[in-house]
């Protein structure tokens, strides 16, 4: 197995092969050989670089499955960051790469097909697993709590991005007048210019006991 890539300049050529090589042998195997080529062109040298790893015949069908896995979280369903995608993103090393969108939060975020979600509020994102399973629980945690949500994302060109969305939360319960407590159902209750005590028959024994007086 072998990957190529096409650079324009010499930094990018000393840089992409380390960390595509990287990806394959975490995802495919040992890397055996690195190799690249430099063209004059109109406009400008140019590149041609490739890695070759080595793999037994029965891990084949395993990385196979394992590049295919889908998962999917608000509307999302991803991939894992594959090595092929190292020489267009020499930096990026791990990811999950958006490759359908339902309608839902993440498409309600601006997230399109192909975007790379690096991190979810400032988790990195291994691999597509787990950005389903954190970007789902912390926007569980958030719709009932309330709080912001940031997604870490690399578009089709530029540097990565952060997208954010609001969540306000489930509304806060106000206290009523009533409250139950250990002696049973007590109601606060105020009657204007209504002397209390003379309505319940306090002043019968005399101004001795009647506290307005």
């Amino acid at each position: 197995m072998q990957g190529g890539w096409v650079a324009s300049s010499a930094q990018r050529a000393s840089h992409q092969p380390v960390v595509t090589g990287v990806l394959l042998k975490r995802t495919a195997g040992q890397v055996g050989a690195r190799y690249w080529e430099s063209y004059d062109t109109p406009e400008g040298k140019k590149f041609v670089a490739f890695a070759q790893v080595g793999m037994a015949r029965n891990d084949v069908p395993k990385w196979i499955a394992r590049a295919k896995a889908e998962s999917t979280a608000l509307g999302a369903t991803a991939i894992d960051f594959v090595p092929e995608l190292g020489w267009r993103f020499p930096k990026l090393d791990h990811g999950a790469v958006i490759t359908k969108l339902d309608h839902g939060p993440i498409q309600d975020l601006g997230l399109a097909e192909r975007y790379i979600v690096l991190a979810v509020d400032g988790h990195d994102v291994a691999d597509a697993a787990s950005f389903a399973k954190i970007v789902a629980a912390d926007y569980a945690m958030f719709s009932d709590r309330g709080g912001q949500l940031h997604l870490l994302v690399q578009t089709e060109t530029g540097d990565p991005r952060d997208f954010t969305t609001t969540l306000a939360g489930k509304p806060v319960e106000t206290p009523t007048g009533k409250h139950n407590g250990s002696g049973g159902t007590h109601t606060s209750e105020h009657s204007n210019g209504v002397n209390i005590w003379d309505s319940m028959g306090g002043n019968r024994r005399g101004n001795r006991d009647d506290p307005t007086q």
